[in-house]
């Protein structure tokens, strides 16, 4: 058991762990040293808006009631306070002329500098290239016509991609539809993906039929956009890379009458420009490595949900859970270890208690971890080292913790 600092106060939980009167998010991780970000609690954000926002603050108003600390956990436990400094990166937006601000958080890990949006600004997502992380890949405010945009943290300099194509794209759809509230819209690009070496970038858009989203790649170097793969009536969802280089894709074929959509697990190959099956059902998350995968399915609709885990180097797939009548998946935190060995689920009972479902796939062993009723709200619970990260939040106190929690695996 050990203390976090940078906290105000903390108190051992009915868990046994420690439960640190702050919202914590991962950052970064490297084996068992994890790096944890404070973000404002709900007693701060409800001082902000009714103490300091009345007073029109301006931009940084925020900062009146909080103020971000970085925190290293070894594996030993022993705790640091990790130096921050804030940067702050103007562009000028090719599409609105507008100038827009990036609030970032910078900070030195072992393995180098890492950049990070400052929590309560309004700096979009932040995904930085995994061979290079001062490459950091972003969209703007407008995900309908803001191009793909790559910050050089380092120079501090922000390229925006194809901002050409998307300016036709835009003008092509105002001379055929100049009232777009009420015709197609332009999704020019949705839910980027670094590939593994950090040279292409996955993503969705439908700038070539409004009625259908396509599966297009840029190219870094080369600084071009190709469409891979477009199937009428099927919609196509990202969730990451395979090691071998493929896009990890869910697709969902629309049926003609309510609830007869057929969705589908594929990897889809850029030089063929073909997919593969790899399973029948939802595909939740992948592991870091691209090498496993989570993806739910249910056999005989309306049964319940069957949870699998899919081996992407053997093929073989392995049954973590299947629901009852008296526990269901909630769907509302999924997550995978950083070695991608175990898996966090979010379970709840016919009383809406939730339960933490632990699954180690190495030993195929399942665990259940009680959450006291009424703290946990369905925040994103996260792998952390060996440990979980679990938000804790109390709305009628304005109470927000967080419970790190001891998961050692077995020997």
């Amino acid at each position: 058991m050990f203390a976090v600092v940078g906290c105000k106060t903390t108190t051992t939980s009915s868990y046994g762990n420690l439960q640190i009167d702050q919202r914590l998010n991962l950052v970064a991780e490297n084996n068992q040293e994890v790096l944890l970000l404070t973000e404002p609690s709900a007693k701060q954000v409800q001082e902000f808006v009714q103490k300091i926002l009345p007073k029109n603050p301006g931009r940084y108003g925020y900062r009146q009631v909080y103020s971000p600390e970085l925190i290293q956990i070894n594996q030993d436990g022993k705790q640091t306070q990790v130096p921050v400094t804030k940067q702050t990166v103007v562009y000028k937006d090719a599409i609105s002329l507008e100038s827009l601000t990036l609030d970032l958080l910078v900070f030195d890990t072992k393995n180098g500098r890492r950049w990070v949006a400052e929590p309560s600004t309004d700096t979009p997502d932040l995904l930085p290239n995994p061979q290079n992380p001062s490459q950091i890949l972003f969209i703007g405010r407008s995900k309908l016509k803001n191009p793909l945009n790559i910050l050089d943290a380092q120079t501090q300099q922000v390229k925006q991609l194809n901002v050409e194509g998307l300016q036709e794209a835009i003008a092509k759809l105002a001379a055929s539809n100049p009232n777009e509230a009420f015709g197609p819209r332009l999704d020019w690009v949705s839910q980027p993906k670094w590939s593994p070496d950090g040279k292409l970038i996955a993503f969705t858009s439908n700038r070539d039929n409004y009625q259908n989203t396509a599966v297009w790649i840029h190219d870094v170097s080369a600084g071009q956009d190709s469409k891979v793969i477009e199937i009428p009536e099927t919609t196509f969802h990202l969730h990451g890379w395979t090691a071998d280089g493929k896009v990890l894709a869910r697709t969902v074929v629309s049926g003609k009458q309510v609830n007869t959509n057929k969705e589908t697990v594929v990897a889809i190959n850029l030089k063929t420009k073909q997919m593969q099956q790899l399973a029948e059902g939802s595909l939740l998350t992948v592991s870091d490595d691209g090498n496993t995968l989570l993806y739910t399915t249910r056999p005989n609709q309306p049964s319940a949900q069957e949870i699998y885990a899919l081996s992407l180097k053997t093929g073989k797939k392995e049954l973590v859970f299947k629901e009852s009548s008296a526990e269901n998946f909630t769907g509302q935190s999924m997550d995978f270890s950083a070695a991608g060995d175990r898996i966090v689920l979010t379970l709840s009972d016919r009383n809406a208690k939730q339960t933490l479902f632990v699954y180690d796939l190495q030993q195929q062993q399942p665990a259940r971890i009680s959450l006291t009723p009424g703290e946990y709200r369905g925040l994103p619970v996260k792998w952390a080292g060996n440990h979980l990260l679990v938000p804790l939040e109390n709305q009628q106190k304005q109470i927000s913790q967080t419970l790190l929690m001891s998961i050692q695996p077995e020997p």
